[in-house]
């Protein structure tokens, strides 16, 4: 989870930091200053326990910093994902972060539109 997707997925419930800060547990300069950036406020952990929480809510984070209300629409994504990494894992390889993401750049690069996306 992002920054951006904390403050998005908090406005669409309507919250003010405090608000949301009370309801889960934090708080309110934390989540302000995560808000701001400084992702240094917040451990993985707490990330993913704020992510289930916003789950239980019907708010749903995806790449970058993408966030959809009421259905996932990101699932497909992490499901082909993890599909690709389970057949990278049996075929014995293993790419470093920085190979991903250099593969994730020619990707965009190369195919700046997405198979069944309108280019118009």
């Amino acid at each position: 989870m992002t920054p951006e997707q904390l403050r998005m997925g908090r406005a669409a419930l309507k919250m003010t930091t405090r608000e949301f800060a009370a309801e889960v547990g934090l708080s309110h300069t934390a989540i302000a200053n995560f808000e701001r950036g400084d992702e240094s406020v917040m451990s993985v952990a707490t990330a993913k326990r704020l992510e289930a929480w916003f789950r239980g809510r019907r708010v749903f984070f995806g790449p970058q910093h993408g966030v959809c209300l009421d259905s996932d629409v990101f699932a497909s994504e992490r499901w082909y994902s993890t599909a690709l990494f389970k057949m990278l894992d049996e075929a014995g390889i293993h790419p470093s972060s920085s190979d991903l993401i250099a593969a994730g750049r020619r990707a965009e690069s190369s195919n700046p539109v997405l198979p069944g996306k309108n280019a118009g």
